[in-house]
């Protein structure tokens, strides 16, 4: 009994500090849009940042309305080129590139609204091969990345996270036949993306409840219960892999505001199935007694499958403002998707053995998966809340 008690604590407290520090918002990843061509001697920039990520560290708002007016932006302008200015520094092996006079301009893209900002940098010497020293929200947000996209390169789409140390980067055109595609840093990306994404991982927090609850009840073997999860997670796989691929090709898009609601919607809802099923469960009755084709481990399928949908248009996002087609996307999109179902199945494999040894005790299953589903269902509101009723200042910007 003091064993289960101190594996109970073990995985409620650190339960407790998730869920207390999981940022109400939970947005998308933080992503910027970095586009390099060599010219001879210089390198020709353009840089997309999030007007939403800047805001985090140069505070835009500055009436703290909530809403991005035309004239804060103006007024902040050399501030954002200031902090641009020393978040990012290319270099040759002969020496540091000078960067020329910075032009500032406004975007808007499918997830917000984006400072453009373009300049030309003249390097000591041919500007084919350049080390980056890429530091931008380094210190506030570990989710950051840069896609950077080099026309006609041999790699010509590529991720850069900010690090301390500087990252190469070829700019050299390709001979024809010669390119190669970035699949590896796509699935770290994808890796990470699952692994930051506290929605995503709540929403399969909320698909591993249900099959534990049941087979804690029924005694049910190991081998049906991890078979009917994976078949859970299969089909999440199946839809959001699709809507991946639409999302980030541009064949389908809706609103990012509409949906990240509805990805929080979908955490409530998981959520809330999680805990009927684990209450049931807990009174000893056989919960999803349906169809083995329309349920699973007491969770309806179309359900999975709906949500999965909208899961990955919020993963396509991701990719989807490149501008690169062709092999490159595909390459991108294959390595990104493969990295988020791995870190979907690491998730899986790290929660589900405690899970199991657990789920006989009447404890955990009348106490901790009911509670944890009741804690996905308080934080998926949260996130559905902000995300559909506040202004979201990223959007909110008033060109005039």
């Amino acid at each position: 009994m003091r064993c289960f008690s101190f594996l109970l604590r073990a995985v409620l407290v650190p339960m407790a500090i998730f869920v207390g520090s999981v940022p109400a918002h939970a947005h998308k990843a933080s992503d910027a849009f970095l586009d390099l061509r060599q010219d001879g001697d210089t390198v020709v920039v353009r840089w997309d940042i999030a007007l939403r990520d800047l805001d985090q560290v140069l505070d835009l708002d500055l009436d703290a309305s909530g809403t991005l007016e035309w004239g804060e932006i103006e007024a902040q302008q050399d501030a954002i080129r200031a902090y641009a200015a020393k978040s990012i520094q290319l270099s040759t092996k002969t020496g540091a590139c000078r960067p020329g006079s910075v032009t500032h301009q406004l975007a808007r893209r499918e997830d917000g609204a984006y400072a453009v900002l373009r300049w030309r940098s003249e390097c000591p010497g041919p500007a084919s091969g350049i080390d980056i020293d890429y530091r931008l929200l380094a210190d506030v947000d570990p989710t950051h990345r840069a896609i950077v996209s080099i026309p006609g390169a041999e790699v010509e789409l590529r991720t850069l996270k900010p690090s301390m140390q500087p990252q190469a980067v070829n700019l050299q055109a390709a001979e024809s036949g010669t390119a190669r595609y970035d699949l590896a840093g796509f699935f770290i990306e994808g890796f990470h993306h699952i692994l930051y994404g506290f929605d995503h991982l709540a929403f399969l927090l909320a698909l591993l409840i249900p099959a534990i609850s049941i087979a804690g009840a029924n005694q049910r073997r190991l081998a049906g219960t991890l078979g009917e999860l994976l078949a859970i997670v299969s089909v999440f796989t199946l839809a959001h892999s699709l809507t991946l691929v639409l999302t980030a090709l541009d064949l389908i898009s809706l609103p990012s505001r509409l949906v990240e609601s509805l990805i929080a919607f979908s955490v409530v809802v998981a959520g809330a199935q999680a805990f009927l099923v684990g209450r049931t469960a807990a009174t000893g009755t056989r919960p999803g007694a349906g169809p083995r084709s329309v349920w699973l481990g007491a969770v309806p399928l179309w359900l999975v499958f709906a949500f999965g949908l909208v899961h990955g248009m919020g993963f396509g996002a991701a990719l989807g403002g490149s501008g690169f087609g062709g092999r490159s996307a595909v390459s991108a999109l294959l390595g990104f998707n493969l990295g988020v179902e791995a870190g979907q199945l690491a998730v899986v494999a790290v929660a589900f053995p405690l899970a199991w040894a657990l789920k006989s005790t009447t404890g955990f299953r009348r106490v901790f998966l009911p509670g944890a589903a009741v804690a996905v269902v308080a934080v998926g509101s949260l996130w559905f809340l902000a995300r559909a009723f506040d202004v979201d200042i990223a959007s909110g910007f008033v060109s005039g």
